[in-house]
């Protein structure tokens, strides 16, 4: 049991670190919205450019939340198993 302990506290260090990492990542994807919302408004940006530009935006919004999905996930799956032992 004593050998788990520091396995424990490295899976949770980690997964802190991945939180943090999904946190940056969200509000940066938020701010570069907002603020290239508003480039696109002033330069005259083309009706077909700002909708590739919201198509980029969305598959950037699905990878970010199929990623924390799936870290989420792996996380649980090595927690659980540290539990058992």
């Amino acid at each position: 049991m004593e050998l788990l302990k520091p396995m424990q506290q490295a899976v949770a260090l980690n997964r802190k670190v991945h939180e943090n990492l999904i946190q940056t990542v969200t509000r940066v994807t938020q701010q570069a919205q907002e603020s290239g919302g508003e480039i696109v408004e002033r330069l005259g940006v083309p009706e077909p450019v700002q909708a590739t530009l919201k198509d980029w935006g969305q598959a950037v919004r699905t990878v970010q939340a199929e990623y924390t999905k799936n870290v989420t996930a792996g996380f649980q799956r090595v927690e659980a198993c540290l539990q058992v032992g």
